[in-house]
């Protein structure tokens, strides 16, 4: 679930669907700049409601942001049992 809306959210930006993979790295391989990785994880909390912080010193792929999420949202979880 995760991968599929992170996927729909880069789309969004104008991203070839066929280009988003989870090994694409979202500098190198996608062409994302700052601006675009603020609304990306702007768009997580909204859809999500976790802070994922995308640094921009350090190029992650989609699967590193997806495992980020599902972590905030386990550790969210967690806080509320």
């Amino acid at each position: 679930m995760v991968y599929e809306k992170f996927k729909e959210m880069i789309v969004a930006l104008g991203i070839p669907a066929e280009e988003v993979h989870e090994n694409a790295y979202l500098r190198q391989d996608l062409a994302l700049d700052s601006t675009e990785t603020v609304q990306l994880s702007l768009e997580l909390k909204k859809q999500f409601g976790v802070q994922v912080k995308i640094a921009a010193r350090e190029d992650k792929t989609v699967k590193d942001i997806c495992d980020l999420v599902k972590s905030e949202l386990d550790k969210k979880n967690g806080e509320a049992t």
